[in-house]
């Protein structure tokens, strides 16, 4: 399927959240397969998954994403500042664990879990 060709499908059926930008590809957010679809720029893989970088208004469409029903709970995230605090509820309650505190690199993205989750990079 073509890249744009994805976009008008993903669009109809609301799973992109945003047009991706120049330099931007789709991503998956871990999960389903129906999962909702977010543009990123990739520029490496973990453990052969998509480390994606988000710029703040997907970072932020992306934590009211974690925060819903459809992550069963597994993490929360909330800003504190311009920095994500991203908490995996099941090791919350572990000794010496730490919520992950994600801030902006240097282009100003956010690289949320990006290696901690397994992001699909769709194809394009």
């Amino acid at each position: 399927m073509k890249r744009d060709d994805l976009i008008k499908t993903a669009l109809n059926r609301h799973r992109i959240m945003r047009r991706p930008q120049a330099g931007e590809v789709l991503v998956r957010f871990p999960g389903p397969a129906d999962g909702p679809i977010f543009p990123a720029i990739v520029d490496e893989t973990w453990n052969s998954a998509a480390v994606p970088q988000f710029r703040y208004e997907i970072a932020k469409l992306v934590a009211a994403h974690i925060n819903s029903a459809g992550t069963k709970a597994t993490a929360r995230a909330e800003w504190d500042g311009d920095t994500l605090v991203v908490t995996e509820t099941e090791k919350a309650g572990d000794p010496g664990y730490v919520p992950e505190r994600i801030r902006p690199a240097t282009n100003g993205r956010y690289c949320i879990l990006g290696k901690a989750w397994a992001w699909e990079l769709i194809e394009q």
